[in-house]
């Protein structure tokens, strides 16, 4: 796998991009909230089975990249859903960036986080992507 032919070129990958393209344009002295859902996965078969799905190869290699590309002179700490492929993501990021000299604090679940984008008319920042339901 391509990963760095798949963050310049994949359209799902196009709103990480367009986040780390565009935060070091906070003040150096701000604090910055990110609210993600995950990385990439497949599309159910059984739409029920949605909660039980991982992420794809592909969706753990663009979690690690947006680690390793997030700005190193901020310290992050990161919490999850409860569902495993935010979980994933989370850890992945927490890889990325502590293997280019961040410092990352895994903080683990916050509860909360599962409601945000599950209902359609959510559109927090833009995340929602549609090809990222669930």
């Amino acid at each position: 796998m391509n990963v760095e032919k798949l963050w310049n070129e994949a359209d799902w990958v196009d709103h990480s991009r367009k986040i780390i393209e565009n935060i070091d344009k906070f003040p150096k002295d701000s604090k910055i909230i990110l609210i993600l859902r995950h990385s990439h996965r497949n599309e159910p078969i059984i739409p029920e089975k949605v909660h039980k799905l991982r992420l794809t190869p592909q969706g753990h290699a663009i979690a690690i990249k947006f680690g390793e590309s997030l700005p190193k002179d901020r310290p992050i700490r990161l919490f999850h859903s409860i569902i495993w492929r935010c979980e994933e993501t989370a850890l992945n990021i927490h890889e990325g960036f502590k293997s280019v000299g961040g410092e990352s604090e895994m903080k683990g679940e916050f509860a909360p986080l599962y409601n945000i984008g599950i209902d359609n008319r959510i559109h927090l920042l833009g995340l929602n992507h549609p090809n990222r339901r669930g």
